[in-house]
């Protein structure tokens, strides 16, 4: 499933955000992302990842979205880690959206529906 998520959601993000260098969600078939893409202004980043969960190819599957920049190869995974580790603010940089729908397969949804759900 990896590749069947990587392509598509690479091509659909990339004719509407030019900046999208390249899209990895090999490493857990979909459920991750991870993608690069060159700083347009404050917050792209964010707005390009947002974006991934709303695609064809990411609603129901991406349920994380790691954004990086262009300097770091989304394949390689301890450039991945170090810039998570090193410029990342957990306090600013991260951004949860509660009860998005999630591939059944997927293993985190088998959770207790809340009374809001």
């Amino acid at each position: 499933m990896g590749p069947a998520t990587c392509v598509p959601l690479y091509q659909q993000l990339k004719a509407e955000f030019p900046e999208v260098q390249a899209v990895n969600a090999m490493y857990t078939h979909g459920l991750l992302a991870i993608i690069s893409t060159k700083k347009r202004y404050g917050g792209f980043a964010r707005a390009v990842g947002l974006r991934a969960m709303t695609t064809p190819h990411g609603l129901g599957y991406v349920k994380m979205v790691i954004m990086v920049d262009e300097d770091v190869d989304p394949f390689n995974l301890p450039q991945v880690m170090w810039a998570l580790s090193s410029k990342v603010n957990p306090a600013g940089d991260l951004v949860q959206l509660p009860n998005m729908s999630v591939l059944e397969l997927d293993p985190g949804s088998s959770r207790q529906a809340s009374p809001t759900s």
